[in-house]
């Protein structure tokens, strides 16, 4: 955003890197940061703002004034991850939840928020698969569909037009149901298509709907 990289950390806030001046600057919670430890971040750059999935809610930055702002309207405070993205009815942001440690219970969802109005996808009124989230990424150059990863239960894709879940797990060909990431990249068939990394490999979506996985038996250096 505006020529600055902002990198989160795990216990020191986030680090902000001037490319032009070559210079690194910080903030944490003496400054208005909500909690240290930061699981993903999003730039907005529409709203020109840097939001900040933590530990304890989600911070959100603005660097024109150099303060922060809170959002709290979530299903749990510990949260994994964050989306951003612009809409015709507005920016709307995803948050994720972590919730391992509380068991994950039916009440635990996805927070998404879009401009005065605030949404919930829990277990009992959406596909939602399962609470603890890893990540989540909006896939714009694509089909434009969120992908939702878990720590259990696989990989979703949201058609949020059409309320339609897909649910992928090593049933369609995952490594593991754990993933912890998800992209989109380059295909070796040309063009590009989602990628994850899960706790047992790699994998990409192919054209039929499963996925092809690397692991360390085809040359990956490690599983996880």
């Amino acid at each position: 955003l505006d020529g600055k990289v902002y990198v989160a950390t795990w216990g020191g806030g986030f680090a902000i890197y001037d490319m032009e001046n070559d210079t690194w600057t910080s903030r944490g919670v003496a400054d208005g940061l909500s909690n240290g430890s930061i699981a993903d971040l999003a730039v907005s750059r529409t709203e020109r703002r840097v939001y900040c999935a933590t530990n304890n809610n989600v911070s959100i930055y603005n660097p024109s004034t150099d303060t922060f702002s809170e959002f709290i309207n979530l299903t749990e405070p510990v949260t994994s991850s964050v989306e951003v993205r612009n809409t015709s009815g507005g920016v709307e942001r995803w948050y994720g939840p972590r919730v391992e440690s509380l068991g994950g219970g039916g009440d635990e969802g996805i927070t998404v928020s879009r401009g005065s109005s605030v949404y919930y996808y829990t277990q009992e009124n959406s596909g939602l698969p399962e609470s603890d989230v890893n990540a989540i990424y909006f896939d714009e150059d694509g089909d434009e569909l969120y992908w939702v990863a878990f720590s259990n239960q696989g990989l979703s894709s949201v058609d949020v037009d059409n309320s339609i879940w897909t649910n992928y797990t090593t049933v369609q060909g995952l490594p593991s149901n754990t993933v912890y990431s998800v992209t989109r990249a380059a295909s070796p068939q040309g063009g590009s298509t989602i990628w994850v990394a899960t706790q047992d490999g790699i994998a990409r979506l192919k054209s039929d709907g499963t996925w092809q996985g690397y692991a360390t038996s085809g040359g990956l250096s490690s599983d996880r």
